[in-house]
């Protein structure tokens, strides 16, 4: 039997449902700086896990404009970005254009988006409905804070 006759029955893996929109527990998975399709811009792509609660082990993709020929585009997804980095723990030190985002794990200035993976933040996730594809999450927010999800009690906090 060939190796394609072998699919027949086999069901399709996938994800099913995007989970309900709200606050998760959310950890890096995975975190790369990757270029646009234009080859003209690049993205900071994500992978995260639902880290808490009934959707625990779910996976949300996100992607943040790093360098975009529109600089409001580019700037809108910095300053997500800078968000994410900010609910991860990281710290901005310095003024004015010479503002940086120190990894709190080494005292120095973040060299990539890897330096995120293994954190854990809250994140403010809803579903993205485009013509012409599934519903999809997206992490709306990730505000810079140490409190837990609405619905969460008190000992769920894990720092």
């Amino acid at each position: 039997m060939s190796f394609a006759n072998n699919m027949g029955t086999a069901e399709t893996a996938g994800g099913g449902e995007p989970v309900p929109a709200g606050e998760y527990w959310l950890s890096v998975e995975a975190a790369e700086l990757r270029q646009n399709k234009s080859s003209r811009g690049s993205h900071v792509w994500i992978q995260c896990g639902v880290s808490r609660g009934q959707h625990e082990g779910r996976v949300l993709f996100h992607r943040y404009t790093y360098e975009h020929s529109n600089e409001t585009a580019q700037n809108i997804g910095r300053s997500q970005f800078k968000a994410l980095c900010l609910a991860c723990g990281l710290r901005v030190e310095g003024e004015g254009g010479s503002r940086v985002v120190i990894d709190d794990r080494t005292g120095q200035p973040i060299t990539g988006p890897q330096c995120l993976i293994g954190r854990e933040f809250i994140g403010t996730v809803a579903i993205e409905r485009r013509e012409g594809y599934d519903p999809q999450n997206v992490i709306k927010s990730a505000p810079p804070s140490r409190s837990a999800p609405s619905g969460y009690a008190d000992t769920d906090v894990g720092f």
